[in-house]
């Protein structure tokens, strides 16, 4: 499962990916499916969850240039997989091509393996 929550919504998707991986514990439950999360202009403030609340999930915060009142540290405390911060240009595509070229390495990788 791969996470996209913009402004509030990363919000939205750290709890969601916090239930997922909550609801990974109960006996006979499969693994998180949850692979990585991708804040995107997370709010400025919002709860703290416990750390590694997140479990494996990859964590990545996309925040734009300038000025910011955001405290990506909430995400990096939950997430006990890799954390990164990413500096994006400003404007409705610097984000999605930030997440796109991540994604590219893992799927180019994969549809290798299929040949």
């Amino acid at each position: 499962v791969l996470v996209i929550g913009i402004g509030f919504g990363a919000y939205v998707g750290l709890r969601f990916v916090q239930e997922l991986e909550h609801l990974s514990k109960a006996p006979d439950a499969p693994p998180s499916p949850v692979w990585r999360l991708f804040a995107v202009r997370p709010p400025p403030t919002f709860p703290l969850l416990p750390a590694g609340a997140l479990g494996s999930c990859a964590v990545a915060c996309l925040v734009e240039e300038g000025p910011s009142a955001g405290e990506p540290w909430r995400l990096e405390v939950a997430a006990a997989g890799p954390f990164r911060i990413e500096v994006v240009v400003p404007g409705d595509d610097g984000w999605e091509n930030a997440i796109i070229n991540c994604l590219r390495p893992v799927f180019a990788d994969s549809a290798a393996r299929l040949v």
